[in-house]
C-alpha cells in the first residue's frame, strides 16, 4: 500500500493542514458572528475527524501485516467501523451549522462539497493508476527484510508475473 504525504506528515504539519482548510471553509462561507458558536463545535469536530483519518491511515498499515486472510479482514473491518464511528462523530455538528447557514451560505458549501469529492475522486484515480503502473525492482531479498513473508511472497508472484525472477 502507498503512503500518503498527508497522512505521513508530523503532527504540527498536520495540524497546520487541517487549520488552513478550516480557515480557508470559513471564509469562504462567510460565518458571521452569530454563527460563531455552530461553526466552532464543526471545526473542532473536522479537526477530531482528521486525526481519525491520519489514526486510520496508520492502522490500515497493519492490515497487511497479519499472517492470514482472516487477520487482515478482521483488521480491515475494525478499522473502517472505527471510521464510520468517527464520521457520526461529524454529523451533529455539520447539521447543527448547516441549519445557523443562510440560503446563499448553504450554496456555497454544496459547491465546494462537490468540487472537493470531484477533486478526491481524481486524487483517488491517479493514486490508483501509480500504484498499478509504478514497479520498483528489488535486486536483492535482503532489501525486503522485516516484512512479512505474505507480503514478501506476494511481491515474489507479482515479479515473476512481470517476467523477472522473483
Amino acid at each position: 500500500m502507498g503512503g500518503c504525504p498527508m497522512w505521513d506528515a508530523p503532527d504540527g504539519q498536520m495540524s497546520s493542514f487541517a487549520d488552513g482548510r478550516i480557515a480557508f471553509l470559513k471564509a469562504e462561507l462567510n460565518i458571521t458572528d452569530a454563527q460563531k458558536t455552530p461553526w466552532d463545535a464543526y471545526a473542532e469536530a473536522l479537526k477530531s475527524n482528521l486525526q481519525s483519518m491520519q489514526g486510520m491511515w496508520q492502522s490500515m498499515r497493519v492490515v497487511f501485516e497479519g499472517d492470514t486472510p482472516v487477520e487482515r479482514l478482521d483488521a480491515h473491518i475494525t478499522t473502517m467501523a472505527s471510521r464510520v464511528t468517527a464520521l457520526k462523530a461529524v454529523k451533529p455538528a455539520l447539521s447543527n451549522l448547516y441549519a445557523a447557514l443562510n440560503a446563499d451560505q448553504k450554496k456555497r458549501l454544496s459547491q465546494l462539497n462537490q468540487r472537493l469529492a470531484s477533486l478526491f475522486t481524481r486524487f483517488s484515480q491517479n493514486v490508483l493508476h501509480d500504484e498499478q503502473h509504478h514497479v520498483t525492482w528489488v535486486e536483492a531479498r535482503e532489501e525486503l527484510a522485516g516484512l512479512p513473508e505474505s507480503l514478501v511472497a506476494s511481491l515474489e508472484t507479482e515479479a515473476k508475473e512481470r517476467g523477472r525472477e522473483g
